[in-house]
């Protein structure tokens, strides 16, 4: 990939994003620029995704087996934490060091493999490849700051909530009032949003059933219920889902059609091979069929073999 061209493709899903199928357009355009005009945009949609699925799973098993990611050795949490702490401080320009400071193991492609690097190379092959360009999101990239905006973005308001009042205290000020308060309360903020915005009656019907749910329940199951809500209310939340749902059909749709294809260009080589061998063995005989029919005229063996040689 070029540069910026992952970026591009991480954001292809995102409601104002440029697509994927563009991004593979300009891929197959620079292929064909270089000689390369069997491919098309689903096949090097399928092949971004296999490799970025490989990448992923390597990533992962270091993770969950606690390796370093460039040097495939054994981390501990008191490594780790510090790792971390340094990406902090680094995120808000802080405590960085000179380059002479920088550790000078690492792993040299094609060395030495250790079994924790052999096994990553057998998950993804072109890990050392893919890990310049899949591996500069991590911690401080498009991956972390997209996750990171997700989920500040669907419990936002209930962390400032969180924030803003002691445990208990929405809970304990709730019991405090009187049911008729409440239910007053209740009915003059429905018929202000019903007035002004016609559209959040979902949404006050949600918030209504989640009040109901609060009185019965404990504080520890309302804050998810509401997380929950928070999720479901929002039209851009459900949409942004249902188009990832329907991506991920069209790509397992595409690496199907794409693998029927390379199996259909396989059956056709092995049937045009034996047309070939059938093509070989007729000719054979028919030679064998036309010596021996000179012979059996009586033409001597030196012209038989000078017309047909052996």
């Amino acid at each position: 990939m070029a540069p910026g061209n992952y970026g591009r493709w991480r954001d292809g899903k995102s409601q104002t994003g440029e697509t994927r199928e563009a991004l593979c357009s300009e891929i197959k355009g620079a292929m064909q620029q270089h000689g390369i005009h069997h491919r098309e945009n689903a096949n090097i949609r399928t092949q971004i995704s296999e490799l970025e699925r490989s990448f992923d799973a390597a990533r992962n098993w270091l993770k969950e087996n606690r390796y370093d990611r460039f040097t495939f050795k054994r981390v501990t949490e008191e490594e780790q934490a510090g790792n971390n702490d340094d990406g902090r401080e680094e995120e808000l320009g802080v405590g960085k060091k000179d380059d002479d400071d920088d550790d000078d193991e690492g792993v040299v492609v094609g060395g030495a493999q250790g079994p924790a690097e052999a096994h990553v190379l057998r998950m993804c092959r072109y890990y050392h490849t893919l890990n310049e360009v899949f591996g500069q999101d991590e911690g401080t990239g498009v991956r972390h700051r997209r996750a990171n905006a997700q989920r500040n973005g669907n419990h936002s308001v209930s962390t400032r909530k969180r924030k803003g009042t002691p445990a208990g205290a929405d809970s304990e000020h709730k019991m405090g009032q009187p049911k008729d308060a409440v239910a007053d309360g209740e009915q003059q903020r429905r018929q202000v949003d019903s007035a002004s915005m016609p559209e959040a009656t979902t949404a006050t019907a949600v918030a209504t059933a989640l009040n109901d749910l609060e009185n019965c329940t404990t504080p520890s199951t309302a804050i998810p219920a509401a997380a929950m809500a928070e999720t479901w209310v929002h039209p851009a939340a459900l949409e942004s889902t249902q188009r990832m749902v329907a991506e991920a059909v069209r790509e397992e749709r595409e690496q199907k059609r794409f693998c029927m294809e390379e199996e259909r260009h396989q059956l056709e080589c092995d049937r045009l091979r034996y047309e070939i061998e059938a093509a070989k063995l007729q000719l054979t005989i028919d030679r064998a069929l036309a010596r021996k029919r000179l012979f059996d005229a009586g033409l001597p063996g030196a012209q038989v073999n000078e017309l047909f040689p052996k």
